[in-house]
């Protein structure tokens, strides 16, 4: 990585489950978005910082690398593959089962 942080897409699993695309958070803690050129990007430090707030059952840290392996533009549509390639889908089924 070249001595550069790690930075993530945070993934509202919460929004996602009823929704037809992956939704994404916004920037600074505000709003979601399913363009992921509008979600906000987060720091592994920002992350680490409150992992309960930003790493649970009704969010996932995604790694910006990982995007690439989507089926997507600029919305991701809620696809087994999309779900599949962010390893998701446990946290999916289990907040569709609260």
């Amino acid at each position: 990585m070249n001595g550069q942080e790690r930075e993530y897409f945070l993934l509202a699993i919460d929004k996602t489950a009823y929704s037809n695309f992956l939704v994404w958070w916004g920037p600074n803690d505000s709003g979601y978005t399913t363009n992921i050129e509008q979600a906000g990007i987060y720091t592994e430090e920002r992350i680490n910082s409150d992992r309960s707030y930003y790493d649970n059952d009704e969010c996932v840290p995604v790694p910006l690398e990982d995007i690439k392996l989507l089926n997507t533009v600029h919305a991701a549509t809620y696809s087994l593959h999309n779900i599949n390639q962010l390893n998701v889908l446990d946290k999916l089924r289990k907040y569709k089962q609260k």
